[in-house]
């Protein structure tokens, strides 16, 4: 550490001396306090990069940081060095260096800060950019991929629908669902990906592990929202929080219809305990069992690996000790059914059932506590068994007022799932997120509609392949026309895409809010101006294929058409464009 650098250097202040080390603890102290802060800070900002709050925070904690720096060297520099050995001359010019370094450093750091204001809009700009990728790369793959009439059912919409629709048919078999409960599943997870960071292929693989879980289509439909919602709200995996909590409700044998308590409830425990979503589904599936056989429910399960990982014990390891020592302690050993007897430990009432799971921590602890050391470890032993010992000591001399505090937290945790979700997906970023998947919604909405109707335009296509040697050059100018139509989508998402990322790159560029405005404006007036000229294109070619394909693309440009305006009406709008 560079504190070991200043080690017997001392310092003369008014007529006194005294150790460099304590004339520097002070300013050595809030810088630790500041970097602290500026980590937890840029943690915080991963999740939301945009928000005034913590920017503002971030702001002053780097002024605060830059002037404590500046102090701690100018209390270096400070040092009469005529009164130092050649060793400590040359340990303190190292530590002088070093704090010129990490001040250079945070002045940088401030000065690419700038603002507020700016990092809000490099924040925007990073997700309009993000959006446009993705939107240019739908364009692309329809551009490149439809060159051939048998790429033609490649366009993002069919390919999208395919890919979910593969996953639904496994799924609908499984289960064994009517036509019904398929519509049922169907709404379900498009109602539950709109609203979500996760899309439709998420979805469909999450109602998929609800099938092979036995989960039926009403309970898939009602377990998906808060799976999706837990997942994305406490940032864990899909597959992880979903296997998780149908193994959780299995396990308490709970009904379905409640999956969304069981996700107010994981969700709690991980926002006011060490727990994550990801390590208590897959610890909660092995605790359930236990805990629902000794009459307790989720919220003790909760509660006590919560307590546990507070204590830095794992929730795999807490799971298990939970698993063997609630058995131990509901059916003790004859040893450790002595000790809970010389103890005045019971986990019953008077009429046999189970004491709460917060009354029989706190009676564990007050009984403990009254322990030496040694004897804590022989009771411990004797009743839950040397190997899960441990886990449950840290639970047992946790305070009772923290274990309550915790308790409380689950009591009252209803709606916890949907507002973090919401919180999630609120501000900018957040409608950028909710966009995204909503378009992926979208986008196999529309392959489930053109579905049927391509279907026999493929299986036409594929009898022309087998022949196609054989095939007339008429016949072959015909394939290649009805691949033209769908060839034509690909450009215009292509383009769409690109002006998209393009805002998002000026934005960049133009940090001012001016700027913005002006650049956002040129775009959308740039498409509203144009967009004639590009519909025009693409009607050309839809006219080579005939009525039918024309009066399809007429629907896709007049979706289009009207979107585009009514962009340019909201921008023009919200920003005054135009005076």
């Amino acid at each position: 550490m560079a504190n070991k650098r200043i080690q017997g250097i001392t310092i003369k202040i008014g007529g006194d001396t005294t150790e460099l080390q304590s004339a520097l603890k002070e300013v050595d102290t809030q810088l630790r306090t500041t970097q602290g802060n500026l980590k937890d800070i840029d943690k915080l900002l991963k999740f939301n990069p945009g928000n005034t709050e913590l920017l503002s925070q971030k702001q002053r904690e780097l002024q605060t940081a830059i002037k404590t720096t500046q102090d701690r060297l100018r209390e270096l520099k400070s040092v009469q060095k005529d009164s130092l050995t050649p060793e400590q001359y040359d340990a303190l010019q190292r530590e002088i260096i070093e704090t010129e370094n990490k001040l250079k450093s945070l002045k940088n750091e401030y000065k690419s800060f700038g603002s507020v204001a700016k990092q809000q809009i490099l924040a925007v700009a990073e997700k309009m950019k993000e959006v446009g990728k993705k939107i240019s790369a739908v364009g692309d793959q329809l551009t490149q991929k439809v060159t051939l009439p048998l790429v033609a059912v490649g366009t993002a919409g069919v390919a999208s629908f395919a890919e979910v629709d593969k996953t639904m048919q496994l799924t609908n078999k499984t289960m064994g669902n009517s036509e019904e409960q398929a519509k049922l599943l169907n709404k379900a997870m498009k109602d539950a990906a709109a609203n979500s960071t996760f899309g439709m292929k998420d979805a469909a693989t999450a109602t998929l592990n609800f099938a092979r879980a036995g989960l039926d289509a009403e309970e898939a439909a009602a377990a998906l929202a808060p799976a999706m919602n837990l997942a994305a709200g406490e940032g864990g995996n899909l597959d992880t929080v979903s296997s998780g909590l149908v193994a959780t409700i299995n396990g308490f044998h709970g009904s379905f219809k409640d999956a969304e308590h069981y996700a107010d409830v994981f969700a709690a425990a991980c926002n006011n305990s060490a727990l994550d979503v990801d390590s208590l589904s897959h610890a909660m599936s092995v605790a359930a069992p236990i805990f629902s056989a000794a009459g307790y429910t989720v919220n003790d399960a909760a509660l006590y690996m919560g307590v546990m990982a507070n204590n830095g014990i794992e929730a795999d390891k807490a799971a298990n000790s939970l698993k063997t020592g609630l058995a131990r302690l509901v059916s003790p050993t004859k040893d450790g059914a002595e000790k809970m007897k010389a103890l005045g430990i019971s986990v019953t009432k008077a009429d046999g059932s189970m004491k709460d799971s917060a009354t029989v921590q706190r009676e564990l602890h007050d009984a403990f506590s009254k322990l030496s050391e040694s004897e804590q470890l022989a009771a411990a032993s004797a009743i839950f068994g040397k190997n899960q010992m441990a886990p449950w000591l840290a639970l047992i001399n946790t305070a009772p007022e923290d274990v309550g505090a915790l308790n409380k937290s689950l009591e009252t945790c209803a709606g916890t799932t949907k507002e973090m979700s919401e919180a999630m997906m609120s501000g900018f970023g957040g409608s950028i997120e909710k966009l995204k998947s909503s378009i992926d919604v979208l986008v196999t909405s529309i392959g489930e509609a053109l579905a049927p109707h391509l279907q026999t335009v493929i299986t036409f296509i594929q009898g022309l392949v087998d022949k196609f040697n054989a095939l007339t050059p008429a016949q072959q100018e015909t394939i290649v026309k009805i691949g033209a139509v769908v060839a034509a989508i690909g450009p215009v998402l292509a383009i769409g895409g690109r002006l998209i990322t393009g805002i998002g790159s000026v934005i960049s560029l133009l940090t001012g809010p001016v700027g913005i405005v002006v650049a956002i404006g040129a775009v959308v007036a740039a498409i509203v101006t144009h967009w004639d000229e590009i519909t025009a294109w693409a009607k050309d070619a839809i006219t080579a294929v005939g009525n039918w394909f024309t009066g399809l693309w007429k629907s896709i440009t007049t979706w289009a058409g009207n979107a585009a305006s009514a962009s340019g009406k909201w921008f023009t709008g919200h920003y005054n464009l135009g005076g």
